[in-house]
């Protein structure tokens, strides 16, 4: 049986009914509107307190973040040492001072827990990093001429580039280039031993991958998987203000239709010294001069390619060796790389096997040659016989690249 519950009846006019920890208690209508105004003025002067307490903190917390600034930044000179250079012009403000006074939500959490490590990380490092020098540059590009006969252009300016630095103790930053020509014809190799010959770190960007868009500058700090650009990398976290970026197949982005944004967009700033200067890289938000970087573009061909793109960039056509150059870098390939590993007195290539090393491209024949070393080192053989470079050719996993 259901026991049901008459409805308790309106307060009488004037009077509101109040619930209490005692139980209901029928009021004043005016005596509850003051008593709900008193606990409003309460309620704010509290807000109020606690505001005022938190700008206090907020005060308090600038001061030691200032004090550790001022405290950080006196142990680091004015200006770089010689032989150095300031790659982080804003380091006081941007590193040192931080954002660790700034209350963050918990969705920007792990942003700020990224950012305050990696400024824990540059704090250590300083605000200045070395300038990679050649050594011994004129005999360095003399071998590489050797090996590479057929880029005597992009060469001549690196000697012109060199010349210059070494007149005016300038660092050494060569104008953004564009080497153009079929594959195989040792582009790569080139960077690879151009930033060997500075004594500069190295890395690449293929721009025929869909990443390349953010790959020198940075993603997006919110991204879960957010990651500094190359530039950043290279630069603010490496040892030397001037790194070489080799910037593969610019053509195969051009041709993407921007189906995945524009990948060389990008390089506007970049390729420029001045704009470079004041390079922001996406995840961190710290500001670097990446102003000496050296740059070194390969495509097949222009098509594609804007023109405010090329003007930043000399531009050179580059061919195949001849017949009688693609000997001469096969020779100098083998006597390179038995130098390198001190084997010059002891292991030799016939030249029937130098004949067949030409007609692989300048990739190849450095695999092909080492391979073939490795053979002859671990079978005690003193000579290198056509044959035996035929059969190194045979396991390439790429197969031979003929011209």
């Amino acid at each position: 049986m259901s026991v049901r519950r008459e409805p308790s009846p309106p307060p009488p006019f004037g009077y509101a009914l109040v619930r209490t920890p005692m139980g209901p208690l029928l009021l004043p209508q005016k005596v509850v509107d003051e008593i709900r105004e008193k606990e409003a003025k309460q309620a704010q002067a509290q807000l109020r307190r606690e505001r005022a307490k938190e700008r206090r903190k907020d005060r308090q917390a600038k001061k030691e973040v200032l004090a550790r600034t001022e405290a950080a930044a006196a142990t680091y000179p004015a200006k770089p040492q010689p032989g150095f250079y300031r790659v982080l012009p804003r380091f006081s403000e941007q590193v040192l001072a931080g954002d660790d006074h700034v209350k963050v939500s918990t969705a920007d959490h792990d942003v700020h827990q990224r950012r305050r490590a990696l400024r824990e990380r540059l704090t250590a490092l300083g605000p200045d990093r070395r300038i990679a020098r050649p050594h011994d540059a004129t005999r360095a590009l003399d071998t590489l001429e050797a090996e590479l006969p057929n880029f005597s252009g992009p060469l001549r300016l690196v000697r012109n580039t060199l010349a210059v630095a070494e007149a005016t103790n300038a660092p050494v930053r060569i104008p953004p280039m564009l080497l153009l020509g079929p594959p195989g014809i040792g582009k790569t190799l080139f960077s690879h031993r151009l930033a060997q010959l500075l004594g500069a770190p190295y890395a690449s960007i293929a721009f025929d991958q869909p990443s390349a868009g953010t790959q020198l500058r940075g993603s997006d700090k919110h991204w879960s998987n957010s990651e500094s650009g190359l530039l950043f990398k290279l630069i603010a976290l490496g040892d030397a203000a001037n790194p070489v970026i080799l910037l593969d197949e610019l053509d195969k982005a051009a041709s993407d239709n921007g189906r995945t944004g524009d990948p060389l967009g990008q390089l506007h700033g970049t390729l420029e010294p001045q704009n470079a200067r004041q390079t922001l890289d996406a995840s961190s938000e710290i500001e670097i001069d990446a102003s000496l970087t050296t740059y070194i573009a390969t495509a097949n061909s222009i098509r594609g390619l804007q023109t405010p793109l090329l003007s930043r960039m000399e531009i050179f056509s580059l061919a195949p060796p001849s017949p009688e150059q693609s000997v001469q870098v096969a020779s100098q390939i083998a006597r390179s790389v038995l130098e390198r590993l001190g084997l010059q007195e002891r292991v030799r290539f016939e030249r029937q096997a130098i004949y067949v090393l030409a007609h692989l491209s300048p990739r190849l024949i450095l695999r092909t040659v080492e391979k073939a070393v490795a053979a002859a080192v671990r079978d005690g053989r003193e000579q290198i016989s056509e044959a035996q470079v035929c059969d190194e050719i045979g396991v390439l996993a790429e197969g031979p690249k003929l011209h």
